[in-house]
């Protein structure tokens, strides 16, 4: 998955992050789904490396979860999604 040649650079990492963080607030990850490293790396079409490095950079810019801090996965927290407008606005 992903592409092995894929150059990782500040910008490409931050780029990812900006992106995972805008499919968050789109609700295209919901509340709770986890977040594998392999399958973010084959939607971008990235290797697994810049993907890591976006969502340390992710958990940097936010509270880190109780399960990332014990080393679980990447889970997605109703947090991340407190600004998205609400049903009862559109």
């Amino acid at each position: 998955m992903g592409n092995a040649l894929t150059k990782v650079t500040p910008k490409l990492i931050e780029e990812l992050a900006d992106r995972i963080h805008s499919k968050i607030l789109a609700g295209e990850y919901p509340p709770g789904a986890r977040l594998k490293q392999e399958i973010l790396a084959g939607e971008f079409d990235v290797s697994r490396t810049p993907i890591r490095e976006a969502l340390s950079r992710g958990q940097r810019d936010r509270q880190p979860s109780p399960a990332s801090e014990r080393g679980g996965p990447d889970t997605i927290e109703s947090r991340d999604q407190r600004n998205l407008p609400s049903a009862s606005r559109a």
